[in-house]
């Protein structure tokens, strides 16, 4: 079975990647400025083929501000996202109860600050020598990666940094597992997680919490450091990289957590796995100081 996996590479900002995904904030902020104005007047979405032809015939120096499939990508995502306002708005009407609020359009990047996704495809990227060699226009450095094959490049924009995702397509095992037997999986906090199957005599598994727990309660309490030098002028630097950290080993640990969880129901030949739905659970929590470190 052929499945899409992503390599991901976090790296510091420089200024080829913040113009190319600047002239991608601009390009989506346009389309969707053309957008939001037809939604109010026509209370109809422009599709994407239509979208290209405007952008083209009059914004062409915005359009032309990336590599041509670049920009095409831009509008796709701008398509995508009214689809999915336009269809909760519809839901809403009928079902106003499973919302929180009424949907909002979708919203402009940043004029100033603002940057946007950048997406590159298989074709305008080249894959030579485990490198990845990007086109001419976008002035990038080649990218080692030790993929074999490529679908597309994302560069995504985050605080301080960017992050490149290589998607390509892995080949994996197709296990033909039994629905009858089922893996239940409690969540909790110094038991990040408890599979217990239906079957008797297998017996239950914990996946250790306590892990996740300590990187919380570091960066709650590294942050009220640093948050007591710069009072409520926002955030630095200092703590941008502390919460970059912080996030990139939850991240590895909820990994390889959910590697495990996977591992035990092929182990136990489990072919359905239930996990608790829990709504809306960390609205307005109060658990105390403590546990506030652990949990949030």
């Amino acid at each position: 079975m052929i499945v899409p996996r992503v390599e991901r590479h976090i790296v510091d900002m420089n200024q080829q990647l913040i113009d190319l995904s600047y002239a991608s904030k601009n390009l989506y902020n346009c389309a969707t400025f053309i957008m939001r104005q037809n939604f109010i007047k026509n209370h109809k979405i422009i599709n994407y083929s239509l979208m290209d032809k405007i952008i083209k015939r009059d914004y062409a120096e915005v359009y032309k501000g990336l590599p041509a499939q670049s920009s095409q990508q831009v509008l796709r995502l701008v398509e995508k996202n009214w689809k999915s306002f336009f269809k909760s708005n519809q839901e809403y009407k009928k079902n106003p109860d499973k919302f929180k609020g009424r949907p909002k359009l979708p919203k402009y990047k940043d004029k100033e600050k603002g940057l946007n996704i950048v997406i590159f495809t298989n074709q305008q990227c080249k894959l030579r020598d485990n490198q990845i060699h990007f086109p001419k226009m976008a002035g990038l450095s080649e990218l080692n990666t030790t993929v074999d094959n490529l679908q597309q490049v994302r560069i995504i924009p985050k605080y301080q940094h960017f992050v490149i995702e290589v998607v390509y397509k892995k080949e994996v095992s197709n296990y033909e597992l039994t629905h009858d037997n089922v893996l239940g999986i409690d969540l909790g906090l110094n038991n990040l997680a408890t599979l217990v199957s239906n079957q008797p005599d297998v017996h239950h598994k914990l996946i250790n919490g306590k892990p996740l727990k300590s990187i919380n309660q570091y960066f709650n309490q590294k942050k009220a450091f640093l948050m007591s030098f710069i009072g409520n002028k926002g955030t630095s630097h200092s703590i941008a990289r502390l919460s970059r950290k912080r996030s990139q080993k939850m991240d590895d640990y909820l990994h390889k957590a959910s590697s495990c969880v996977i591992n035990y129901a092929v182990e136990t030949n489990s072919g359905l796995i239930i996990i608790g739905a829990n709504k809306h659970w960390k609205q307005k929590i109060n658990i105390g100081k403590k546990n506030n470190q652990n949990f949030v």
